[in-house]
């Protein structure tokens, strides 16, 4: 009897396609998961499509609200004007004349004055009778701003106590000086006294004439110590005075005090606090700088001022003593209707030298006039999408437990975006108070109240700023969660989260290396190197140096014997080793996510997002012209069609053939026995081996039993 058989004609040709069959039936799941299943406390993996749509919606409109807020490059060439006038057109240096140098070039007090009568009476004080830079106007008065320390300040050792008259410190809260500098109004009335003073104690019962040289000598010393480093400048004064003093006294004349107290020295520049300048501490490259100081504020006329720039350079305004001069100004475009406040100090620290900075800080007054409905409109929207997404924020967090709805990173993010924008409609508010909230005639406003309210927008701009941008990093980071849509992205950020344990390591393991390096690069390369200065700094150059733009010659001209060393090593361990292990923990969570049967899941727009677009375009079409039956249809036809969007990348092009599978398993198989067997026979001659020593031991037990007995 012919036996039939059950197998098809493939399998009987390769049965191994049958084996593959059933291992992939077995392996597979009997539905395809979707992605969306992978639920959080607030909702879905990617979330809907309703909730993509609506947070696309909200990205469009915070993107038109920061558009509006930074308005058009008009305001960049504003602030760039004003920037190039004061800190980048060329001047004579004060050493040497025939060499020109910039603001940033300013090394001495000669090169400070230079400048000052130079690109800053040229730029706010012009002799044509123009507008600053032909279009603006400066608002109250040009502002300087000295801050002095006190003689003494600091004490050197005894060693070195004779080498200086005057010890001038760091600028600190105790070492701020708060005496009168400059020329003494009442410096006869101040001489005379201090000089009769004197005199009327030196001489006793006899007198000499060495006594009157050095009554005279004496006198001139204690009466010029009280001009400390500006003796000279009454030199000629006060030794006359001691003179007709000393004399009187020593021929017993009838010597009349010239008041009936010693008078007070009367300054030409007296210090003012805080509160009467209404200006807050800078932060310096040498620390802080308070807002109390000696103030001179330059006169709007230009023939006036410029005069008055010549008396400070006289009178040594700036000398030894000071530490910071602050030059403020406020300037106003008509046409942007924009203030520029110009800020550019000059730090004058104990080390020597002179070191400034520039700050233009535009603000607007005008942003909520009759023109701005626009702006305004758009940013209502985005409120009212704040408020929207808020109030969802805190229904999550009722529906589930804080702690249940902050397990997800998305509504981490989430919740931190939002109270960054909190904290921005706050500061707005802040400010429109600030401007709104009082009627100001600028006209009449004194310099320290422009000059405050300016200070005080600028600094809410710019962190109003600052949060804005963190806001706007965060905005377009959650959008990686509507991302994961699409399948070649769900799957790299199932990479990133798998590989997050290792790269968290491996960040920990970097800061090490960084830390280690920017200690390293301060303690050699500090006291010359630019770049390691501080060892902040030294942390920038070296994140600087991952793009290979370490300075290697700047670091062999502050040490030679170490440089190699830092720089060779440096790029061996970071660039080479380090980032090598960063590639290869994402390549690892890469391959086993890729191979992972756990993560097969059905996306949406099987066919592609164009092609959805197309096919919602089409079905329009036909319900339009055939009836809403033919576009019915039509979706059931789409609907029966196979996925092709499925996240399985097990049998992707590439892979090895199952019959090839079969010959390297056999292979496979067929090695391991021969393992086996070579294993077995090591096992045997071990066991031979261990007999042979028994025996052996047994052999030398009895020969040495067998001694005693033969004796």
């Amino acid at each position: 009897m012919r036996r039939t058989s059950n197998h098809t004609a493939v399998e009987k040709i390769h049965p191994e396609e049958q084996i593959r069959a059933v291992e992939l039936a077995a392996a597979a799941p009997t539905r395809t998961p979707s992605a969306s299943r992978l639920r959080t406390p607030g909702g879905k993996a990617y979330g809907s499509m309703r909730e993509a749509v609506c947070y696309l919606t909200f990205l469009v409109v915070f993107g038109i609200v920061t558009v509006y807020n930074r308005g058009t490059s008009s305001m960049f060439y504003y602030s760039d004007s004003v920037a190039r006038a004061v800190g980048d057109t060329s001047f004579p240096s004060g050493d040497d004349s025939n060499v020109d140098i910039s603001l940033a070039g300013v090394e001495t007090l000669g090169d400070v004055w230079n400048w000052l009568q130079g690109p800053v009476a040229n730029t706010f004080f012009p002799t044509t009778a123009s507008p600053v830079l032909g279009a603006n106007q400066v608002i109250g008065n040009v502002r300087l701003r000295q801050v002095r320390v006190k003689p003494n300040s600091c004490s050197p050792q005894s060693q070195y106590a004779t080498l200086v008259s005057y010890c001038y410190g760091a600028l600190s809260p105790s070492s701020e000086s708060t005496v009168g500098f400059g020329p003494v109004l009442n410096s006869d009335g101040v001489s005379a006294y201090a000089a009769y003073t004197f005199a009327s104690t030196y001489f006793g019962a006899s007198k000499s004439y060495a006594q009157l040289l050095q009554c005279i000598s004496g006198c001139e010393i204690a009466v010029g110590g009280l001009y400390g480093i500006d003796k000279a400048r009454y030199a000629a004064a006060y030794t006359n005075t001691c003179s007709l003093s000393c004399t009187c006294f020593y021929s017993g004349g009838n010597c009349v005090a010239p008041s009936s107290s010693a008078p007070s020295p009367v300054y030409i520049y007296n210090w003012t606090s805080s509160d009467v300048t209404q200006s807050n501490a800078l932060q310096g490259l040498f620390g802080s700088i308070p807002g109390s100081g000696f103030v001179v504020d330059l006169p709007t006329n230009v023939t006036d001022a410029r005069l008055v720039l010549r008396a400070l350079k006289s009178a040594k305004y700036i000398d030894i003593a000071t530490r910071a001069v602050v030059l403020e100004a406020a300037i106003f475009n008509p046409y942007l209707e924009l203030f520029n406040l110009v800020t550019v100090v000059l730090e004058l620290p104990p080390t020597g030298g002179v070191y400034t900075s520039f700050t233009s800080s535009v603000v607007e007054l005008s942003a909520y006039s009759s023109s701005a409905a626009g702006k305004i409109f758009f940013e209502g929207l985005l409120v009212i999408g704040v408020v929207l997404y808020t109030l969802e924020l805190l229904f999550g967090m009722l529906r589930h437990s804080p702690r249940k709805y902050f397990s997800s990173f998305w509504n981490i993010a989430h919740g931190i975006n939002i109270a960054l924008f909190i904290a921005v409609i706050t500061l707005r508010l802040a400010a429109i108070n600030s401007v709104y909230g009082a009627t100001i005639d600028w006209s009449t406003i004194d310099t320290a109240s422009v000059l405050s309210k300016l200070h005080f927008l600028s600094t809410l701009g710019r962190q109003e700023r600052s949060v804005n941008a963190m806001n706007a990093l965060l905005t377009w980071a959650v959008v990686f969660k509507y991302a994961q849509m699409s399948q070649s992205m769900f799957l790299l950020l199932r990479v990133l989260a798998k590989a997050s344990a290792d790269l968290w390591s491996f960040l920990l393991l970097f800061c090490i290396c960084l830390l280690g390096y920017a200690q390293a690069g301060f303690v050699a390369f500090s006291t010359q190197a630019p770049s390691f200065h501080t060892f902040g700094q030294g942390l920038v150059t070296l994140i600087e140096a991952l793009r290979f733009r370490l300075d290697y010659a700047e670091l062999a001209a502050a040490n030679a014997g170490f440089a190699p060393v830092f720089f060779a090593s440096f790029y061996m361990l970071v660039i080479l080793i380090a980032l090598n292990v960063f590639a290869a923990i994402l390549h690892e969570a890469y391959a086993t996510m890729d191979k992972d049967l756990v993560y097969k899941y059905a996306f949406p727009f099987p066919h592609g997002v164009l092609a959805a677009v197309g096919f919602t375009l089409q079905r329009t079409f036909v319900a339009i012209k055939y009836g809403r039956e033919a576009a019915n249809a039509m979706m059931q036809q789409h609907a029966a069609a196979p996925p092709a969007a499925v996240l399985d990348r097990s049998l992707k092009k590439g892979d090895v053939h199952p019959w090839m599978m079969m010959e390297m398993q056999a292979l496979t198989e067929k090695v391991q026995g021969m393992l086996s067997a070579n294993d077995e026979k090591k096992a045997q001659f071990e066991t031979m081996e261990a007999m042979l020593r028994a025996i052996e031991d047994t052999c030398m037990e009895l020969k040495v039993a067998a001694k005693p007995l033969a004796t």
